[in-house]
Parts: C-alpha cells; sequence; structure tokens
C-alpha cells in the first residue's frame, strides 16, 4: 500500500506524460488549459438538447457531451492517434481511454493504454470505482492495488480531464457552432443527427496538434436528449513524413445498459 501511496500524486504527470508521449497532444494542450488534476480545459457551453439551428445555418450542439448526464450508464472509448512529423516533433502513436460510467450504483472505470508506431503497449494506468471501494492498476504488467479511501477524490479527478465530455469540449466543441447539418442516421444503435465542422476546425486543430491540413470534423448527437453519441476529427497533410497526420474518435456505446464495473482483486 505504500507503493500505492507514493504512486497517487504523480498520476496526473503521468497521464500528461503518457499522453503527451504518443498521440499528442495531451489534454492540457488546449487554451486556457492547466496541469491541475482535474481541471478543464475550457467552460463547455449549453444549448437546447438535439442542437438547435443559427442564423447562417449551423446547429448548436455545444451541449452534447454534458448532456451525457441524463443518461444512467454508458460505455466510452476515445482513440487518439498520430503519425510523425519532423516539425512538431509528435511522435507516431496512439493513446485510448476507455471505461464505464455508470449512475445507477455509482460506480465507474478507466483504462489508459498507450501504444508505440508499431503498435506495441508502452504503457497503461486504470482504475475502477466499485460501491464500497475502488482500485488502480499502473503499469502495462502492473497488478491491481486498493486505493486508500482518503486519495480516491484526488485520483478520479486527475482522471475526469480524460472522460468524453472534456476530450469533446478540446476537440470538437468549435465544431459545435459552425456546421452543417449533414442528415438523420443512426449511430451505434441510437438514432442521431450528423453534423460536419466548418471551416474554423482546420485553424484550431491545426493549432493543437501541429498538423497542417484539410482537417474534417463530425460529430452525431442523439435526436432524442441530444447527448453525443459519435464523434471524429482527422488530417492527413500533404507529406506525412512533414506535416504528419492526426485523428481524435470518441465513441459512446451500451447506452442505459447493464455496464456491470466489478472489484478487480
Amino acid at each position: 500500500m505504500s507503493r500505492l501511496s507514493i504512486a497517487l500524486p504523480v498520476v496526473a504527470a503521468f497521464v500528461f506524460s503518457a499522453c503527451g508521449s504518443a498521440a499528442t497532444p495531451a489534454p492540457s494542450s488546449a487554451p486556457g488549459a492547466t496541469n491541475a488534476p482535474g481541471a478543464t480545459s475550457r467552460p463547455i457551453a449549453t444549448a437546447a438538447p438535439g442542437g438547435s439551428q443559427q442564423a447562417g445555418g449551423s446547429y448548436d450542439f455545444s451541449n452534447a457531451a454534458t448532456n451525457l448526464s441524463v443518461l444512467d450508464s454508458y460505455k466510452f472509448d476515445v482513440e487518439i492517434v498520430s503519425a510523425n512529423t519532423t516539425t512538431t516533433g509528435m511522435k507516431a502513436g496512439a493513446t485510448s481511454f476507455t471505461g464505464v460510467v455508470n449512475k445507477k450504483d455509482g460506480t465507474q472505470s478507466m483504462d489508459m493504454l498507450t501504444k508505440d508506431g508499431k503498435g506495441n503497449v508502452t504503457d497503461e494506468m486504470a482504475f475502477a470505482i466499485t460501491p464500497t471501494k475502488s482500485y488502480m492498476k499502473s503499469g502495462a504488467a502492473g497488478k491491481w492495488a486498493e486505493i486508500p479511501a482518503a486519495q480516491v477524490s484526488t485520483f478520479t479527478a486527475a482522471f475526469s480531464a480524460f472522460r468524453p465530455e472534456q476530450l469533446f469540449s478540446i476537440y470538437f466543441l468549435s465544431a459545435a457552432t459552425n456546421n452543417s447539418k449533414i442528415g438523420d442516421e443512426t449511430k451505434n444503435g441510437v438514432a442521431t443527427t450528423h453534423y460536419r465542422g466548418g471551416d474554423a476546425v482546420g485553424a484550431i486543430m491545426a493549432g493543437l496538434t501541429g498538423v497542417s491540413a484539410n482537417w474534417q470534423s463530425d460529430v452525431w448527437v442523439a435526436r432524442d436528449k441530444g447527448y453525443l453519441v459519435h464523434s471524429e476529427a482527422g488530417a492527413q497533410g500533404a507529406n506525412p513524413s512533414s506535416a504528419g497526420s492526426f485523428s481524435v474518435t470518441v465513441d459512446i456505446t451500451n447506452i442505459n445498459g447493464n455496464n456491470p464495473v466489478t472489484a478487480p482483486i
């Protein structure tokens, strides 16, 4: 347990360095963000559920991620992938964040996995919160250990920056009021409306990632209750060896399913 107590204060540092080492940028690179555990990237605006039409034809879905709060439970899967670039120093690799949010019993989990450009796992950190105890695992070959009760809130705050709500605010909020409506589609088994980001997305994303190219950002929002179901943004530079490429994908699945989180030990 003493080893765990020593490790907890550096959870946030691991999170930011792991994300930055492979699939950059880390969420802390968003404008206005800080490296403090649990710090938000920037305020998430609110609007009417489902997307409201604005002047000029865009639709406001800026509350799509915060509307996840209306769900009893869901699974999330976020993947950030980057390719080599000589102009920014971005390394090839991928970082994924997968987990469960279950409001029905107050449980949640997250597994952060970092891979190099060849697909080899270089780092892993995971946590699980059950109704009575909380656990964490550090390192690809690490073992689960119980988190001391006094440190649970600090630990979960550090990971909150990597929940879909925060990652959406970094990579997709710029499209929330600058977009075009593509049409109604079924995504992840949910009736959704598909929106595509406008020209402003490219400038913002290029500033975050250092990849200057034609960016495309797409978001699928549930037609009922207006919550995020799927979003993806990415670009491929004209010359990948110098301009690089970058993509980020967010998926919300198994909506209002059982989604149990059990004690790993």
